[in-house]
C-alpha cells in the first residue's frame, strides 16, 4: 500500500467538491466510519473536510 503523501494531502486541501462520495471499511454511531490505515482516513478527512455534502457509501455487512 502507498502511505498518503505530503502532497497528496496538500492536492486536496485545494479541492471544493459539492458532493464527495466517500467509502468506509466500517462505521459506528458513536465513533463514525474507519478507515483500515491512518493514511486513508487522512486522505478521506481531508476530502470531506471542504466538501458542501457528504455521502458516506457503504453496503449491509458494514
Amino acid at each position: 500500500m502507498i502511505p498518503a503523501s505530503p502532497a497528496g494531502r496538500k492536492l486536496l486541501e485545494n479541492i471544493w467538491p459539492d458532493l464527495a462520495f466517500v467509502s468506509c471499511n466500517g462505521w459506528d454511531l458513536q465513533r463514525g466510519i474507519t478507515a483500515p490505515t491512518e493514511e486513508k482516513a487522512a486522505l478521506k478527512h481531508d476530502l470531506i473536510v471542504n466538501a458542501r455534502r457528504r455521502v458516506v457509501l457503504a453496503n449491509s455487512g458494514k
